[in-house]
């Protein structure tokens, strides 16, 4: 749900993670999505993209996830129902689970990514010089008086 609040978060984030699968609607809801962060002014370098559920056999792979979306998958993390489910009902991380698990070494990578972000990365919000809200502005609506 995009609101105010929404646009403060995103604004202040260090990175943004959009979280997709290897499916059409995933990957169209996606684009949506990048297509309006373009919008909102977010450079690139803010922006991940991952890809959840990751099996190399799937019918559609990141090379085409890559064309669709104008842009490279940064990391994916693969599908292993089995240990997300474990460590979801037992209420601990993956990694303590089984520490050996790719999903597990997946996590650690994609954390190291986004706590290794570069200083050129984080971006201020846009400045604010018609007076009205941010959102409004964005769909063309004007701030009563």
């Amino acid at each position: 749900h995009l609101s105010e609040r929404t646009l403060a978060a995103l604004d202040a984030a260090d990175r943004i993670v959009l979280v997709a699968q290897l499916n059409v609607p995933a990957l169209r809801g996606m684009q949506r999505t990048l297509v309006l962060c373009r919008q909102l002014g977010y450079p690139a370098e803010k922006l991940c993209v991952l890809v959840n559920r990751y099996k190399a056999d799937d019918v559609l792979t990141l090379k085409d996830a890559s064309q669709v979306l104008t842009c490279e998958v940064t990391t994916t993390l693969p599908n292993d129902y089995q240990l997300s489910s474990s460590a979801l009902t037992q209420g601990v991380p993956v990694a303590q689970l089984s520490t050996d698990a790719d999903l597990a070494r997946s996590y650690a990578r994609l954390a190291s990514k986004l706590h290794g972000a570069p200083a050129d990365a984080i971006a201020a919000p846009p400045a604010d010089h018609s007076g009205g809200l941010r959102l409004g502005r964005f769909f063309g609506l004007r701030k009563r008086a």
